[in-house]
């Protein structure tokens, strides 16, 4: 694949002008055998010209008389690869993929100019969002089976997180064991594969607070990291992210963060001690989420309880995410 790609970058320069592509960045063993060996198979859609060049190839090839050269061209003949010609989708699902890179490009580009390696960068990022473009449904409930994307496929794994949903209050939810038990499915979700839940604390400074640490476990953490969102984080939001990634880095592929917090609430207080409201939304938290290589977000909230003491909240919500 890397051969095609520069091959194709190059414009068919031929051997030299591919190989000194290639070596700019990788060394393929026996990369010049490679490389002189010739496409058997080029696919494309049903453009006129590109079946009219098929067509042409195969009339000389049947006017060939001679046996050594017709045995050659045999073992190397060169095929077309064409879409289905009664199916008029085709042509218009690359060119919709075509649309989408170029819509996203105007975006991030606008009236500025790239370098090679800054469009190079950016290309790719568009390439992630559009192979994690759902295939399947999106369920709102927590057994549900993950999202299908195209990054499956091709890698095995999402490559980005599906983007934030805001998922209605659960105002049947009215006590204390029906929350407890909401947050224990969303546990559940990582437990199969970490044996610990540790909570910690985001400091206003941003200092990261852990406690009850199992004596056996030693970082990179097998576990989840439950956190408490009542007090405010950070001072500002890309100190948030910065927290984040440290905690990113605590943990195993498979492990996790739980989270939770109120909103529409007034200040707080547990004993003499004082919480503001939390300043960071929501949707902020799930964007910081993604800057910090999480992804699998689950997001459960429900209005309030009716148990709780004056100053009332409008709701809590709890989230979940994986470690990517």
């Amino acid at each position: 694949m890397i051969i095609y790609d520069v091959h194709e970058k190059v414009f068919h320069s031929g051997v030299s002008a591919t190989l000194t592509q290639i070596r700019e960045k990788y060394w393929i063993i026996k990369g010049r055998q490679s490389i002189k060996s010739t496409i058997t198979v080029i696919y494309s859609d049903n453009a006129k010209t590109f079946k009219r060049s098929n067509l042409d190839l195969k009339t000389i090839w049947s006017l060939i008389k001679h046996p050594t050269i017709a045995r050659y061209f045999a073992s190397n003949n060169i095929k077309g690869q064409f879409n289905v010609e009664k199916a008029p989708w085709c042509g218009g699902f690359y060119e919709r993929l075509v649309r989408n890179v170029k819509t996203a490009l105007r975006k991030v580009l606008g009236k500025s100019s790239f370098n090679r390696d800054q469009l190079e960068a950016t290309i790719i990022e568009i390439e992630g969002v559009i192979n994690s473009i759902p295939l399947t449904y999106m369920y709102n409930e927590l057994n549900k089976p993950f999202l299908l994307t195209p990054a499956h496929l091709l890698v095995g794994k999402r490559i980005l997180s599906i983007p934030s949903v805001k998922l209605p209050c659960d105002s049947h939810l009215s006590t204390r064991s029906d929350v407890h038990e909401v947050i224990s499915k969303l546990e559940g979700r990582i437990r199969r594969s970490v044996k610990a839940v540790v909570h910690a604390d985001i400091l206003i400074d941003g200092v990261l607070n852990l406690d009850e640490i199992p004596d056996e476990a030693t970082p990179p953490y097998d576990l989840i990291i439950s956190i408490q969102c009542l007090e405010v984080p950070c001072a500002n939001f890309g100190s948030f992210v910065d927290v984040l990634k440290r905690l990113n880095k605590l943990l195993r592929k498979g492990g996790g963060i739980i989270m939770s917090s109120f909103y529409e609430c007034d200040k707080w207080y547990i004993g003499a001690k004082q919480f503001p409201n939390l300043k960071i939304s929501l949707k902020n938290i799930l964007k910081a989420l993604d800057m910090a290589g999480f992804g699998y977000h689950d997001v459960k909230s429900f209005s309030a309880l009716h148990a709780t003491k004056p100053p009332q909240h409008g709701g809590s919500y709890f989230l979940v995410s994986e470690k990517l």
